[in-house]
């Protein structure tokens, strides 16, 4: 996120002369291109601890970030699925490879990062058992995943 939206919209300000205008002008422009406000507000934690470990390396006397207000993340409904639409989708999903993930999630309340996680040791066929252990998730984006192959 920082090498893809961070760096080609500051990094050509020199550190000791980044405003917090500049930063509360890129998170208006990461706004309005369609980033939600989650990732605007990650953004702007990932820039905020990254300033201030240059104040503590003294490069900066000050935090820019620190004056700047970021986007609070609006809280939305989640839909919950009815007893008759999980029936539905358990239905249309059964003979595929989603049929089990899906009875877990809806029948146990698991997560996609804990159906992720799973592994065969975990599971107990005999008992009808699935013990959460662990969680997987998206690993981080690094910045030489994003540079074009030659």
């Amino acid at each position: 996120m920082l090498a893809k939206r961070v760096v080609p919209s500051l990094g050509g300000i020199p550190l000791t002369k980044l405003r917090p205008v500049d930063l509360q002008t890129f998170y208006s422009e990461m706004r309005d291109a369609g980033l939600a406000d989650a990732s605007v507000r990650k953004l702007h934690n990932t820039i905020k601890a990254s300033l201030a470990h240059a104040v503590r390396l003294q490069i900066l006397t000050v935090n820019p970030a620190d004056a700047v207000i970021a986007p609070r993340v609006r809280r939305t409904e989640i839909k919950v699925l009815s007893e008759d639409e999980a029936a539905n989708m358990l239905h249309a999903a059964e003979g595929t490879v989603l049929y089990v993930p899906l009875l877990l999630a809806v029948g146990r309340g698991m997560r996609r990062g804990e159906l992720l996680g799973l592994l065969w040791s975990d599971i107990d066929l005999d008992a009808g058992t699935a013990t959460v252990l662990r969680t997987c998730r998206r690993p981080a984006v690094s910045s030489s995943s994003q540079r074009p192959r030659p």
